[in-house]
């Protein structure tokens, strides 16, 4: 009856059918995100002059250390960061400085897709993976060594942040 439908409390997003596919489609628009990023790794390289200074202020981590004071105008401050991270795990080389921008890159497909959904409903989220997960500029900043995927993640998690602080003002959505 009405009475029922109406006092019975709706389902939870998170529990209909069409949450489930809109996640199994996101995993597997990330997967395949990943795939099309990391297809023929071994033959990229470093060829933009900003990849080389980033490349180089990453050796802060490796003997004899530290960060190169001619790289500190041209390199961003996480970067470099992440990219001696990468050294210190893999060995330094243009991979493992490419390697971050990949795993950046596909990152920003469930992300995106968690920001739509969440900012525009249902279906959303599907849609914004698809498009961050084959978007043919995203994919080919995320093939580099540049700091555009890195910073387009930074984005969208800063976004999420904002939009939690704006859904509850408060210190403490403010701090996290």
């Amino acid at each position: 009856t009405i009475e029922s439908s109406i006092m019975s409390p709706a389902p939870t997003a998170r529990s209909t059918p069409s949450h489930h596919r809109e996640t199994a489609f996101v995993a597997a628009m990330t997967v395949v995100g990943l795939v099309v990023r990391i297809w023929g790794l071994g033959r990229l390289g470093l060829v933009h002059f900003d990849e080389g200074v980033y490349a180089i202020a990453g050796y802060w981590s490796l003997p004899p250390g530290g960060l190169d004071p001619t790289a500190i105008p041209y390199a961003p401050p996480g970067f470099p960061f992440l990219v001696g991270l990468f050294y210190l795990v893999i060995g330094p080389s243009d991979v493992s400085a490419i390697l971050i921008s990949i795993l950046m890159g596909a990152l920003v497909t469930p992300v995106s897709a968690w920001l739509a959904r969440r900012t525009f409903g249902p279906g959303a989220g599907a849609t914004a993976s698809a498009l961050a997960a084959l978007s043919g500029f995203h994919v080919a900043f995320s093939r580099m060594a540049l700091t555009d995927a890195t910073f387009s993640l930074a984005w969208l998690l800063g976004l999420i942040a904002a939009q939690r602080f704006l859904e509850r003002p408060g210190l403490m959505t403010a701090v996290t």
